[in-house]
């Protein structure tokens, strides 16, 4: 992903090394949530919450070991590839600054389940082997619920709270979507992967020129990511 592949073309299909980048932005998204986490844990209000973010943070950490290692294996040295996107998510953590804990808490949420939901789409077209690695990871991710029930709680405990949490939400969601055009206008091997998914998913795409058509293909898959942020906040009770 260095910044001399931005001026490629895009090809028809994606490729192995396609695959590679999309693992190399599923490591750096690990990497980015081990950091907050494990600050998140230093600010906890309790123990009880405290001891939650720094197991949030081990896992995280031991999941972006995992990827690192699956990329060495593919022939690539992860940590160049790492460096060479370093401050992909700057625009969006400079537009969102959280003023209260479970701001930051939400925050991290919603950007950690919106990266899922994406490399869970762009992974679609690739092979087999990667798609169950990818899958893998993800699930491991998921399986940790600590982050939803500080939420739930604190939404219990406080429906200014709520009220709140779910107009921060909405703010968050646009400056994601943002933030991934952002990425895969610039990033080839995203762009390619997100136009395989919009294919493969039999949606008519291919009104006007083929620039329009590729724009529409992109905006697909942003009403997906859409779509499954909203059913995430209506179960925390946040009318995203």
């Amino acid at each position: 992903m260095s910044q001399g592949s931005k001026n490629n073309v895009v090809s028809d299909s994606p490729s192995v090394a396609d695959s590679i980048d999309l693992l190399v932005l599923l490591a750096y998204s690990e990497q980015t949530a081990f950091l907050r986490l494990a600050d998140d844990a230093t600010t906890s209000p309790s123990t009880e919450q405290k001891v939650a973010h720094t197991f949030l943070a081990g896992g995280a950490f031991l999941r972006y070991d995992r990827i690192c290692k699956r990329i060495s294996a593919l022939g690539v040295e992860p940590r160049a590839r790492l460096v060479a996107i370093e401050g992909a998510f700057d625009g969006y953590e400079a537009r969102t600054p959280a003023e209260k804990w479970h701001e930051r808490v939400l925050k991290g949420y919603v950007g950690r389940e919106v990266a899922n939901d994406f490399c869970r789409l762009a992974m679609s077209t690739l092979d087999a082997k990667t798609q169950e690695f990818i899958s893998e990871i993800l699930a491991q991710t998921e399986a940790s619920d600590a982050e939803v029930q500080i939420l739930l709680q604190g939404c219990e405990e406080d429906p200014i709270l709520a009220s709140r949490l779910a107009l921060w939400s909405r703010r968050l969601m646009g400056e994601l979507l943002n933030q991934i055009q952002e990425l895969v206008l610039s990033i080839p091997a995203l762009e390619r992967l997100v136009i395989a998914v919009a294919d493969q998913s039999g949606t008519d795409i291919t009104v006007g020129t083929a620039e329009e058509s590729k724009r529409l293909k992109v905006s697909w898959i942003f009403s997906q990511l859409t779509a499954d942020h909203a059913r995430r906040m209506d179960r925390l009770g946040l009318a995203a």
